[in-house]
């Protein structure tokens, strides 16, 4: 169901960072998280592997480049206001209840392909606006890094695509691919094929990172277990499978989910879209990596 490309270059791989998906707030959170690492002294960017999905994917890309991650989130607009975001459309209520199915499918590829056509036919912007948008800038025109690799999902196919330095793609289009959220932003073309967000096969793509000595998995959401009849009980469930076969595999794995001040912030992840949440889900980020420090420092450090 992968199309996996090998990544290049044949220094040992110890360590691994994965950064889940989660829109501009999970972006801010992530970002802020970033920095407070940074400021704490553990440098994110020597990872042998970065793991990136959707909002991850840009995060990750960042991070690899060795961006300055405090100016790295975009400027809030008079825009921004906090409120409360509109009601999911029609369209974006249908993509989440077949998003929610999609872990107990038996057929996933055909469910990922019905997705795929509702992404394909909703009225978003157009491609060109969504490459040139504000959180791709800092990558526009930048080279790919080496330990990068993105996740997205082929329309056609319904098989997730992995990208790297080797695939031949730019850089931010691939980005704009992997966080291309169906009903909010549309596929992106590469090649001959049409591509959509990583997330929605899974909202980590921990699996990604399998081999690897050390991982530090950053999600944007709660990966408590919950009630099967949550709304995220499927992705969550997906993403404590990913992680304990990276631990059955010999990896040691440390999480990093949010705080409780940030499920407050997010409803628990229901606000995930609401950009008048950034700025405050980037202070939160920063606040919590300081609490982090140790647990990931050692890990990091060894």
């Amino acid at each position: 169901m992968t199309t996996t490309i090998p990544i290049s270059g044949d220094a040992p791989r110890t360590r691994a960072l994965v950064l889940g998906g989660g829109g501009p707030v999970g972006r801010a959170w992530q970002t802020g998280l970033a920095t407070g690492f940074a400021e704490g002294t553990i440098d994110l960017s020597g990872a042998d592997l970065i793991v990136g999905t959707s909002a991850g994917a840009i995060v990750g890309a960042e991070i690899a480049l060795g961006h300055d991650m405090k100016n790295a989130l975009p400027a809030p607009t008079a825009a921004t206001a906090m409120t409360a975001p509109s009601p999911p459309s029609k369209t974006m209520q249908e993509i989440l209840l077949a998003i929610s199915r999609l872990s107990s499918s038996p057929n996933p590829e055909e469910d990922l392909r019905k997705i795929a056509q509702t992404a394909l036919a909703a009225d978003t912007p157009s491609e060109e606006a969504a490459l040139n948008r504000s959180n791709l800038t800092g990558v526009t025109g930048q080279h790919w890094p080496s330990n990068l690799t993105v996740t997205s999902i082929n329309t056609a196919t319904g098989v997730r695509q992995i990208w790297d330095s080797t695939s031949g793609v730019e850089l931010a289009r691939a980005l704009a691919a992997s966080s291309a959220l169906p009903g909010v932003w549309p596929p992106i073309t590469v090649g001959e094929n049409r591509y959509m967000d990583g997330g929605i096969y899974s909202a980590l793509n921990a699996d990604v990172a399998k081999g690897h000595q050390r991982v530090v998995v950053i999600s944007c959401f709660n990966l408590a277990p919950t009630p099967e009849s949550a709304p995220n009980s499927a992705s969550s469930g997906r993403s404590l499978r990913e992680v304990e076969m990276l631990r059955s595999g010999g990896s040691t794995v440390e999480i990093i989910a949010p705080d409780d001040s940030f499920l407050r912030l997010t409803n628990n992840g229901a606000m995930m879209l609401n950009p008048a949440l950034e700025t405050e889900a980037f202070r939160l980020g920063r606040e919590q990596a300081l609490s982090e420090l140790t647990k990931v420092g050692a890990l990091w450090a060894i």
